[in-house]
């Protein structure tokens, strides 16, 4: 297992697992930023109302566990496994500055 920093556009750039809530969320993309995007206009099974309260409760400084994401190699694009609400906007959360490894 590694641990990296990453930005909000590092997030942005994941991907979503494939699943019917987050390909249509995204809009076939399954990119985060696009699901981010279209959080407030596209209706999805996943509970709208959760996911904003994240957001708010993040924007006012609330830190939240980090996201697990996957990846084949270190050319592939990550996939968030565990997280997907908490990545749903790529300009949330609190990023440490540098990455660690564990």
């Amino acid at each position: 297992m590694v641990r990296i920093a990453c930005s909000r556009e590092d997030i942005g750039a994941m991907k979503y697992a494939n699943h019917r809530t987050w390909t249509t969320l995204s809009h076939g993309s399954r990119l985060v930023r696009d699901g981010a995007a279209n959080i407030e206009s596209t209706p999805t099974d996943e509970n709208r109302h959760h996911v904003l309260a994240i957001a708010r409760e993040i924007e006012r400084g609330q830190t939240f566990a980090e996201l697990i994401v996957a990846a084949v190699d270190e050319q592939s694009v990550p996939v968030v496994v565990e997280g997907h609400a908490r990545a749903r906007r790529p300009t949330l959360g609190h990023f440490p500055k540098t990455p660690r490894s564990k």
